[in-house]
């Protein structure tokens, strides 16, 4: 018994539970509608993390997935909200869930295999406030209202275009 409780804490010291992270949501004064846009993102990218287990045999670590899922937007409206929570997870001492929040504006690299990186970008993508919605949907608006804007567009066709290679690498066949 002494050895399960050891084994409890030492994975809440890595990864926050889901009480733990509606404590630091609310640390954080998270928006109600930020708060159900995580709550859904979260709802998605487990369902994604399923489907690769049933699917393709790949297991990733849904407690990592919920708990990214759930603070990938405790900083939303500060300035580069990516970074501002990551470091803010890090000072907490969750590194792995940092380093997923820190890449789910913009991954540094898609990797070959879906890890909880790419599934909680993609999460994240298929979720406009709280509700589903596909790729385009997604940018299309952004895409339209930044239509003069070169710089801001081609940044914008690039989220896309990981959004839809992630996107591919979970649900196509190989």
């Amino acid at each position: 018994y002494d050895y399960v409780k050891l084994l409890e804490y030492e994975e809440d010291r890595k990864c926050p539970s889901v009480e733990m992270c509606k404590k630091i949501q609310e640390y954080f004064e998270v928006p109600d509608n930020v708060l159900r846009h995580s709550g859904k993102v979260a709802e998605m990218a487990l369902n994604i993390c399923q489907y690769l287990w049933d699917e393709k045999g790949i297991k990733l670590n849904k407690r990592t997935i919920i708990a990214a899922g759930l603070l990938h937007d405790i900083a939303k409206g500060k300035k580069e909200h990516d970074k501002v929570a990551a470091k803010w997870l890090r000072d907490m001492g969750y590194i792995e869930v940092s380093k997923i929040v820190a890449e789910h504006m913009n991954l540094l690299k898609v990797s070959e295999i879906p890890t909880e990186k790419e599934v909680i970008y993609l999460a994240d993508k298929l979720v406009k406030e709280d509700t589903l919605v596909s790729i385009d949907d997604r940018f299309s608006f952004k895409e339209k209202l930044y239509k003069n804007d070169r710089e801001l567009l081609d940044r914008i066709k690039a989220k896309k275009k990981q959004a839809l290679m992630i996107y591919d690498l979970v649900y196509k066949s190989p």
